[in-house]
């Protein structure tokens, strides 16, 4: 025993660790609030340095739910030092504090087993699908799926648009409409837009066209 006991100290002292050392010890939930801690943190350090405007940040969660929370309250967050930052407002802060928020088009969450399970179920579904994503994906000439803010294809936040003309603005800059993500994170694709009561829709802020380009 004695010699095991001492042969199990020299393989620690020798860098051995035991297999299960190299798992993840956290649960997907305390990861997804490791990540929204982090984000915290990141946005307090923005606003220390005065930075005019926050990066582009893409962080991945275990969790769909914990990706509509981050997107919901950090959109919210920024709507609000907007809206104090205007003319009339109460921010001490101004303009340039607002800026350095995270929020609308400068955050993402992505939930990859959602994704994952998302696409293996349409491509079950549906066999040309498979075709489809095969082609995207391992073709040397693939797209790529881009998620941009409604000026870059000439509109206007607020402005009322139809299917047909988000989906041209697109076509003219060498695109293809997939869909819209709005603030809070939900994304409606393009036949559910095109499907709406009157078959207009209107951006907001912080609403993102996603599209194939």
């Amino acid at each position: 025993m004695q010699q095991a006991a001492a042969g199990a100290g020299f393989g620690a002292a020798a860098g051995q660790l035991p297999a299960d050392a190299f798992l993840d010890p956290q649960p997907p939930l305390a990861r997804d609030a490791h990540v929204l801690s982090s984000l915290l943190q990141l946005q307090d350090a923005l606003l220390a340095c005065g930075r005019p405007a926050p990066p582009r940040v893409v962080t991945t969660v275990a969790s769909i739910t914990t990706a509509e929370l981050g997107a919901g309250f950090f959109g919210a967050l920024k709507q609000h030092a907007a809206a104090a930052a205007a003319p009339g407002g109460t921010a001490a802060g101004g303009a340039g504090a607002a800026g350095a928020l995270l929020g609308g088009e400068s955050l993402d969450f992505v939930a990859p087993d959602e994704a994952l399970a998302s696409l293996l179920a349409q491509a079950a579904q549906d066999r040309e699908y498979s075709r489809v994503v095969h082609a995207l994906l391992r073709g040397a000439g693939g797209c790529v799926l881009r998620v941009l803010p409604p000026a870059a294809l000439g509109a206007e936040q607020g402005e009322r648009m139809s299917i047909f003309e988000l989906s041209e603005a697109a076509r003219l800059r060498g695109a293809t409409l997939v869909g819209i993500v709005s603030a809070d994170g939900r994304c409606e694709l393009a036949p559910a837009l095109g499907a709406r009561p009157g078959g207009g829709f209107t951006l907001r802020a912080g609403d993102g066209v996603v599209v194939l380009a």
